[in-house]
C-alpha cells in the first residue's frame, strides 16, 4: 500500500538528492545542465517548506523511500486550480509496478478538487502515467508548446 508522508523542513537534504536525480532525468527533454557544482538548480524547493500553497510529500513503499511529489497551486494556463503537480517522481527500482498510478491516485483522494498536471510531450511514461490517473475524472487536455497540460477536478466523494 502507498504511503504518502508530508517532507518534513529536516528532510530538505534527502528531498534535494532526490530532486537531482529527478532533473537529471527531465534534463533528457528539457536540455537542463547542471551548475558548477553538479548540481541542477531548483530555486523553488525552499518555498515548499514555507508557502502554505506547496506541499511537499515523500512515496513510500516496502518501509523505503520510493520517490516523492510537489504539489503546488501554481497554472500553466492561467487559471486558478486548488492544486497542481510541479514535479512526481519514483526511483527506478519502483517503477513498472505501477506504484506510480497509486501514489497519484492516493495523492487525488487525499486532495480533491481541481488539479492541473503538466509533462513534456515526448515523455511517453509521464503521458501514459497521468492518462490514466486522470482517465476517471474526464480531463480536458490542453497542448502548450512542447508540453501537454491536463485539467480535471476530483470531486470530494471520488472513491479511487
Amino acid at each position: 500500500m502507498p504511503i504518502i508522508t508530508r517532507i518534513p523542513p529536516n528532510d530538505r537534504p534527502r528531498l534535494w538528492g532526490l530532486l537531482q536525480q529527478y532533473l537529471g532525468e527531465m534534463s533528457a527533454w528539457y536540455g537542463d545542465r547542471p551548475d558548477q557544482k553538479g548540481e541542477y538548480p531548483y530555486p523553488w524547493l525552499d518555498h515548499y517548506f514555507t508557502d502554505p500553497e506547496r506541499a511537499a510529500f515523500f512515496l513510500e513503499a516496502g518501509g523505503e523511500t520510493a520517490g516523492f511529489a510537489l504539489v503546488n497551486r501554481f497554472s500553466a494556463l492561467g487559471e486558478a486550480p486548488d492544486h497542481a503537480m510541479a514535479e512526481f517522481f519514483l526511483l527506478p527500482g519502483w517503477r513498472g509496478k505501477g506504484l506510480g498510478l497509486a501514489f497519484a491516485q492516493e495523492i487525488f483522494r487525499q486532495r480533491p478538487g481541481s488539479w492541473e498536471i503538466k509533462y513534456h510531450r515526448e515523455n511517453r511514461p509521464a503521458e501514459a502515467l497521468w492518462s490514466r490517473a486522470a482517465e476517471p475524472f474526464r480531463p480536458r487536455v490542453t497542448p502548450l508548446g512542447e508540453e501537454v497540460v491536463l485539467s480535471f477536478v476530483v470531486p470530494k466523494e471520488a472513491l479511487l
